[in-house]
Protein backbone atom coordinates (compact mmCIF):
# COMPACT_ATOMS: atom_id res chain seq x y z
CA UNK A 1 0.00 0.00 0.00
CA UNK A 2 1.42 3.45 -0.86
CA UNK A 3 2.22 6.14 1.71
CA UNK A 4 -0.77 8.21 0.54
CA UNK A 5 -3.13 5.42 1.60
CA UNK A 6 -1.70 5.50 5.14
CA UNK A 7 -2.90 9.07 5.66
CA UNK A 8 -6.22 10.31 6.99
CA UNK A 9 -8.98 7.85 7.81
CA UNK A 10 -6.83 4.79 7.21
CA UNK A 11 -4.30 5.99 9.77
CA UNK A 12 -7.11 6.79 12.22
CA UNK A 13 -8.56 3.29 11.80
CA UNK A 14 -5.14 1.72 12.21
CA UNK A 15 -4.52 3.70 15.42
CA UNK A 16 -7.95 2.74 16.74
CA UNK A 17 -7.22 -0.92 16.08
CA UNK A 18 -3.98 -0.76 18.04
CA UNK A 19 -5.35 1.28 20.97
CA UNK A 20 -8.76 -0.45 20.99
CA UNK A 21 -10.47 2.96 21.25
CA UNK A 22 -12.33 5.02 18.68
CA UNK A 23 -13.39 8.59 19.50
CA UNK A 24 -13.07 7.83 23.23
CA UNK A 25 -15.16 4.65 22.95
CA UNK A 26 -13.57 1.41 24.10
CA UNK A 27 -13.48 -1.31 21.46
CA UNK A 28 -13.61 -5.03 22.19
CA UNK A 29 -12.27 -7.93 20.18
CA UNK A 30 -14.90 -10.05 18.50
CA UNK A 31 -13.62 -13.33 17.13
CA UNK A 32 -17.04 -14.38 15.80
CA UNK A 33 -17.56 -11.56 13.29
CA UNK A 34 -14.21 -10.98 11.63
CA UNK A 35 -14.25 -8.86 8.49
CA UNK A 36 -13.41 -10.70 5.30
CA UNK A 37 -10.93 -8.12 3.98
CA UNK A 38 -10.89 -9.46 0.43
CA UNK A 39 -14.68 -9.26 0.25
CA UNK A 40 -14.68 -5.83 1.92
CA UNK A 41 -12.19 -4.30 -0.54
CA UNK A 42 -13.87 -5.95 -3.53
CA UNK A 43 -17.23 -4.51 -2.41
CA UNK A 44 -15.64 -1.10 -1.82
CA UNK A 45 -14.09 -1.12 -5.29
CA UNK A 46 -17.38 -2.21 -6.88
CA UNK A 47 -19.28 0.55 -5.09
CA UNK A 48 -16.76 3.19 -6.13
CA UNK A 49 -16.85 1.92 -9.70
CA UNK A 50 -20.65 2.12 -9.77
CA UNK A 51 -20.45 5.78 -8.70
CA UNK A 52 -17.97 6.73 -11.39
CA UNK A 53 -19.07 8.40 -14.58
CA UNK A 54 -20.58 5.88 -16.91
CA UNK A 55 -20.26 6.49 -20.62
CA UNK A 56 -22.39 3.56 -21.66
CA UNK A 57 -26.14 3.78 -22.00
CA UNK A 58 -28.58 1.43 -20.33
CA UNK A 59 -28.77 -0.62 -23.52
CA UNK A 60 -25.75 -2.27 -25.08
CA UNK A 61 -23.32 0.24 -26.50
CA UNK A 62 -20.38 -0.30 -28.82
CA UNK A 63 -16.91 0.22 -27.46
CA UNK A 64 -16.18 2.86 -30.12
CA UNK A 65 -19.28 4.80 -29.00
CA UNK A 66 -18.00 4.66 -25.40
CA UNK A 67 -14.54 5.76 -26.55
CA UNK A 68 -16.06 8.70 -28.43
CA UNK A 69 -18.09 9.78 -25.39
CA UNK A 70 -15.00 9.53 -23.20
CA UNK A 71 -12.96 11.57 -25.70
CA UNK A 72 -15.70 14.23 -25.80
CA UNK A 73 -15.74 14.35 -22.00
CA UNK A 74 -11.95 14.81 -21.86
CA UNK A 75 -12.27 17.60 -24.40
CA UNK A 76 -14.84 19.33 -22.16
CA UNK A 77 -12.42 19.10 -19.23
CA UNK A 78 -9.62 20.74 -21.23
CA UNK A 79 -11.54 24.03 -21.12
CA UNK A 80 -10.56 24.29 -17.45
CA UNK A 81 -6.85 24.15 -18.33
CA UNK A 82 -5.52 27.62 -19.30
CA UNK A 83 -2.57 25.98 -21.09
CA UNK A 84 -5.06 24.53 -23.60
CA UNK A 85 -6.75 27.87 -24.31
CA UNK A 86 -6.25 29.64 -27.65
CA UNK A 87 -4.07 32.75 -27.65
CA UNK A 88 -7.09 34.98 -28.24
CA UNK A 89 -9.94 34.00 -25.90
CA UNK A 90 -13.31 35.63 -26.59
CA UNK A 91 -15.99 36.22 -23.94
CA UNK A 92 -17.98 33.11 -24.91
CA UNK A 93 -14.98 30.77 -24.98
CA UNK A 94 -15.70 27.58 -23.08
CA UNK A 95 -19.26 28.50 -22.10
CA UNK A 96 -20.82 25.45 -23.79
CA UNK A 97 -18.30 23.11 -22.16
CA UNK A 98 -18.79 24.68 -18.71
CA UNK A 99 -22.57 24.32 -19.08
CA UNK A 100 -22.23 20.68 -20.08
CA UNK A 101 -19.83 19.91 -17.22
CA UNK A 102 -22.12 21.69 -14.78
CA UNK A 103 -25.01 19.52 -15.94
CA UNK A 104 -22.94 16.34 -15.70
CA UNK A 105 -21.91 17.13 -12.13
CA UNK A 106 -25.25 18.68 -11.12
CA UNK A 107 -23.69 22.04 -10.29
CA UNK A 108 -25.22 25.49 -10.73
CA UNK A 109 -24.65 26.23 -14.40
CA UNK A 110 -25.04 30.01 -14.25
CA UNK A 111 -22.60 30.41 -11.34
CA UNK A 112 -20.07 28.13 -13.02
CA UNK A 113 -20.21 30.17 -16.25
CA UNK A 114 -19.79 33.42 -14.27
CA UNK A 115 -16.84 31.94 -12.41
CA UNK A 116 -15.28 30.71 -15.63
CA UNK A 117 -15.52 34.19 -17.18
CA UNK A 118 -13.72 35.59 -14.13
CA UNK A 119 -11.15 32.81 -14.44
CA UNK A 120 -10.49 33.78 -18.06
CA UNK A 121 -9.73 37.33 -16.87
CA UNK A 122 -7.45 36.18 -14.03
CA UNK A 123 -5.98 32.70 -14.52
CA UNK A 124 -4.00 32.84 -11.29
CA UNK A 125 -7.04 32.52 -9.00
CA UNK A 126 -10.00 30.15 -9.32
CA UNK A 127 -13.10 32.20 -8.42
CA UNK A 128 -15.35 30.92 -5.63
CA UNK A 129 -18.29 30.33 -7.98
CA UNK A 130 -16.14 28.06 -10.20
CA UNK A 131 -14.75 26.05 -7.27
CA UNK A 132 -17.67 23.59 -7.00
CA UNK A 133 -17.04 22.53 -10.61
CA UNK A 134 -13.26 22.32 -10.21
CA UNK A 135 -13.71 20.31 -6.99
CA UNK A 136 -15.99 17.88 -8.79
CA UNK A 137 -13.48 17.49 -11.62
CA UNK A 138 -10.58 17.04 -9.19
CA UNK A 139 -12.57 14.38 -7.38
CA UNK A 140 -12.59 12.33 -10.57
CA UNK A 141 -8.85 12.16 -10.58
CA UNK A 142 -8.72 11.08 -6.94
CA UNK A 143 -11.58 8.62 -7.37
CA UNK A 144 -9.99 6.89 -10.32
CA UNK A 145 -6.42 6.86 -8.99
CA UNK A 146 -5.07 3.61 -7.64
CA UNK A 147 -3.94 3.64 -4.07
Amino acid sequence: MSDKCNEGFYKEAENSEHSLTFKNIELHENNKNKINYKQFYRSLADNLKSRMLNFTSSHVSSSSDTSNKYAEFIQLLEVLNPQKWPLEVDILYGERAIKQLSNIFKINERESVRGFREYIDNKSVIPDNLKPLTRAVNTLVVSTAEC
